[in-house]
């Protein structure tokens, strides 16, 4: 991606987003994912690089996918 976080949490959120990546509240999330169910993906591959964060993990099954497709 060739991303840089130079301090600024919004504006590389925003660029994160823009790049395709699912990045943000669980809302916005749930909207991205919602999108590709609506065109008919069946299946999508996450990744989470901060393996001791369990809370996010437990923060998108409460959150996030009861609101998938």
């Amino acid at each position: 991606m060739g991303l840089r976080f130079d301090g600024d949490l919004d504006a590389y959120v925003k660029e994160l987003d823009g790049s395709g990546a699912i990045v943000g509240t669980p809302e916005r999330a749930a909207e991205r994912l919602s999108a590709f169910a609506d065109v008919g993906v069946e299946r999508v591959m996450l990744q989470h690089l901060l393996h001791e964060d369990t809370e996010m993990l437990e923060i998108f099954a409460r959150e996030v996918i009861p609101k998938v497709g």
